[in-house]
């Protein structure tokens, strides 16, 4: 509502009014209403004072367009041919009040909804920019944490990876570190447990797992089984692996070494010869007989006989080959394999099958007996 001075008697009056209660005068002769707000002003003025609308495009408006008409007592619209209000019953002037003319919604709609695509493209480009700057905070903490791992700073690598949460690989590095604490206090079991949340293309994370599947082994005295995981990469375990891996090869190449096998133990003994009394053990003086070939022959008028026995270097075997056989008062027949130890200074070949005393060796003349036939083998 606003104050208007009346035209006819000059005293201030609502805008709202219908007639001057000082005069009786007819406010809404003196009013025009704006086309754009809404909001009634002074017909005098040039401009409507509330959103600043022209008059004389309110004028044109109202006289020269073909608008809708209102009752000035209940506001109601009437069709252009009404004399009388059809709602409150009101006579009607010929001067008719023009309803304002309807604001362009489609402009604004268009506006409000650019206004919330602009905001939301702010938010989201807020949203990114954020998280690549989380991300970046994280990926460094993550990098010192990896220095500390590799560094054996384990507690401090351990805080930082749980702080990490499940980023990166940082859950799989404390399992790790916790292995290494239950690997430490050789709780082999405990860390095997926990091992299947590490993955396995991992190779810190592999080597773990396998580190206490050994310890597990190492606990049982399956020394083989190590063995056999490990043979061929022996040369890669530092010092803190060797006393799992290098000494599960040691007790298993012993362990052969004293039932007389010699192939076998000579390469897996020279694999870890600078390891306890290992190069001690490889100078024992049988395992020159390994990959070598000694040979006996004798001739008696028209008789001859010749033995051959061949040491594989690959496995504890013996290719024994004996001719004219009557010589050698031996029913071994000829040409034939047989696996071998030497024990107690006895060549034993397969099961027992063929036992020969072993007299003297000296690297190149091994001299066997059997019974009271003594034979002189030179090396080939």
């Amino acid at each position: 509502m606003a104050l208007i001075k009346c035209k006819s008697c000059g005293k201030k009056i609502s805008s709202d009014s219908l007639v001057c209660i000082n005069c009786g005068a007819k406010v809404e002769e003196q009013l025009h209403i704006c086309e754009d707000c809404g909001k009634k002003f002074d017909i005098d003025l040039d401009a409507c004072p509330n959103c600043g609308c022209p008059y004389q495009k309110v004028k044109d408006n109202a006289l020269n367009d073909n608008k809708d008409k209102c009752c000035p007592d209940c506001g109601h619209v009437l069709a252009l041919d009404d004399k009388v209000c059809p709602e409150c019953g009101c006579p009607l002037e010929e001067s008719t009040q023009v309803l304002p003319k309807k604001k362009n919604t489609k402009k604004k709609l268009i506006i409000s909804i650019s206004s919330i695509f602009v905001l939301l493209v702010v938010i989201i480009v807020t949203f990114v920019g954020i998280n690549k700057h989380i991300s970046k905070q994280k990926d460094d903490k993550y990098n010192e944490a990896i220095s500390y791992f590799e560094e054996g700073n384990y507690d401090a690598a351990y805080k930082s990876f749980s702080e990490l949460g499940y980023h990166e690989l940082s859950h799989q590095y404390v399992v790790a570190i916790e292995m290494i604490r239950y690997i430490d206090k050789e709780e082999y079991e405990r860390a095997l447990k926990i091992s299947y949340e590490l993955d396995d293309d991992v190779d810190i994370f592999s080597t773990l797992k396998k580190y206490a599947q050994y310890g597990v082994y190492y606990k049982e005295k399956n020394y083989k089984a190590i063995y056999e995981d490990t043979k061929y990469l022996i040369k890669f375990y530092d010092d803190k692996e060797k006393e799992i891996v290098y000494d599960s090869h040691y007790n298993y190449a012993k362990s052969l070494y004293n039932e007389g096998y010699y192939s076998s133990t000579k390469d897996m003994f020279e694999r870890i010869k600078d390891y306890k009394d290992v190069s001690n053990i490889l100078k024992d003086k049988y395992f020159n007989l390994v990959g070598n070939n000694y040979n006996y022959s004798v001739q008696s008028g028209y008789n001859w006989g010749y033995m051959s026995i061949l040491f594989y270097s690959s496995s504890d075997r013996v290719n024994y080959t004996v001719f004219t056989q009557s010589l050698f008062n031996t029913n071994i027949p000829s040409g034939y394999e047989y696996s071998y130890r030497i024990k107690n200074n006895k060549l034993i070949m397969g099961n027992n099958d063929i036992v020969y005393d072993i007299v003297s060796f000296n690297g190149n003349t091994l001299v066997i007996k059997q019974g009271q036939s003594k034979f002189t083998l030179k090396k080939a």
